[in-house]
């Protein structure tokens, strides 16, 4: 999970980037390996790509950088924010926000991009003070799924509605009421990165959103079918690269916390699915 102590799965990813003089881990096939057989969850996985490398000349394709807003004390609330105004990084998400700035600040990048919620903007506000001549630019595609009249309400009383298990076990036919899609958010959410690919070749991008809607970019790019795209993990202020050459999509790097101070608590997982079972647990 996001901040805690490094795992077995982490350890090895480490030796093998020793062993391998720092070459690209496939994510997949190291999640595999480092991943309980009843657990099937792409995870916080330390994936054998410099991040620092500074050589924006040697990009041959365009590079995302995903990251997913820091923390906020809505998440301890129980309820599910999606587009609820006002919500911003507590004193945690701040740190961890300035640590992904720090861990950020020799890459070169052509933009940053963000989800219009604040406490997205607010943690791409933390990548751009580290970048004189860059500003956080607005992108209502990358926006959070829209709940519709889910929003604001209590995740143990939704668990309760016969949606809830559509949105758990068969996500692609879940409509939120006087809400959307994941289909849609999915599309939408595509549609933006592949925009901005158009718009910035052979250029690093870092696009700021949200758990939900971070997983169901990845997974369009892995060729992962949308009723699976919850087995992937995003945490907060967490990194995944993403290549978009001509030929074929590259998923080099899933939910990197490396940057990110150890001694903070752990917060929940990402995502609808995972923020309810954590808050179950939590109440046992």
């Amino acid at each position: 999970t996001g901040l805690a102590a490094p795992s077995p799965c982490m350890e090895w990813g480490q030796a093998e980037c020793s062993e391998a003089g720092g070459g690209e881990v496939n994510a997949l096939r190291l999640a595999s390996r480092c991943q309980p057989l009843h657990a099937p969850i792409v995870s916080a996985l330390l994936i054998c790509y410099h991040l620092e490398d500074n050589g924006q000349g040697n990009i041959t394709m365009t590079e995302f950088l995903l990251v997913r807003h820091a923390e906020n004390d809505w998440v301890s609330t129980g309820r599910l924010a999606g587009w609820t105004p006002g919500v911003h990084l507590n004193s945690h998400g701040r740190l961890q926000a300035q640590a992904l700035g720090e861990r950020l600040a020799a890459m070169p990048l052509a933009a940053i991009y963000s989800s219009p919620l604040e406490r997205a903007i607010e943690t791409a506000e933390a990548i751009a003070a580290l970048h004189p001549g860059l500003v956080v630019q607005s992108l209502d595609g990358v926006g959070e799924v829209r709940f519709g009249q889910w929003e604001g309400k209590s995740l143990g009383k939704l668990r309760r509605k016969p949606l809830w298990n559509v949105v758990q076990s068969y996500p692609s036919r879940a409509a939120f009421p006087e809400g959307e899609t994941f289909r849609q958010a999915q599309a939408r959410a595509v549609d933006a990165v592949e925009q901005l690919a158009v718009r910035y070749p052979r250029q690093r991008v870092a696009v700021v959103s949200h758990s939900d809607v971070i997983k169901l970019i990845l997974a369009h790019f892995l060729g992962l079918h949308l009723d699976l795209f919850q087995r992937i993990e995003i945490a907060p202020a967490s990194l995944s690269l993403i290549h978009l050459a001509a030929d074929r999509p590259t998923i080099r790097c899933i939910n990197d916390t490396s940057h990110l101070p150890p001694h903070l608590p752990q917060p929940p997982r990402g995502g609808i699915g995972r923020r309810a079972r954590y808050l179950v647990r939590s109440r046992r």
